[in-house]
This record gives C-alpha cells, structure tokens and sequence, in this order.
C-alpha cells in the first residue's frame, strides 16, 4: 500500500495495519476509510445497535432506502427489493 501511495494511487481501506502508519505519515485526509474504528466497535458493544436510528437521523440513507422501496430502481418490478427492505 505505501508504494502505491508513494506513485499517486488513492488508497481505500480500514484503519488498520499499514493504513494507519500511513495516516500519521501522509495525514488522514489523504486516505478514503470506511469501516467502524475500535472506539466505534466498544461504543456500540455498550450501547447497541439501532438501525431505525441510522434511517431517521442519516437523512440522504433514509432518501436511498426510500427510493428503493418506492420502486424506483425497478419500476416494472416494485417489489423487486421487498425482502432487502424487510431485511434493513
């Protein structure tokens, strides 16, 4: 990963092994990361999970899934992703 990013390459991972070396070196905002953090993971460990909670409070989530149900990714077929919805 460090050689790719030395020729210019984006580097899309987790924060772990060498992406966070690279994070400290290169700075954070040079790095696309996804994913839960440590801090992230013992915090939801505590609290739980709520995913209703993610659909009311992420407004451009709750527009996607919205859109999904609706049919409009599959207007001849509206129901095509019922049990995906279901599922969230």
């Amino acid at each position: 990963n460090m050689k790719f990013m030395l020729n210019g390459a984006l580097t899309i991972g987790t924060m772990d092994g060498a992406n966070v070396e690279m994070a400290e070196e290169a700075g954070e905002e040079n790095l696309f990361i996804f994913g839960m953090r440590v801090e992230d993971v013992a915090k939801m460990d505590k609290e739980g999970y709520d995913a209703l909670q993610y659909y009311e409070n992420l407004p451009e989530l709750k527009q996607a899934i919205n859109q999904i149900k609706s049919g409009y990714f599959s207007p001849k077929q509206p129901e095509m992703f019922s049990d995906l919805i279901n599922m969230l």
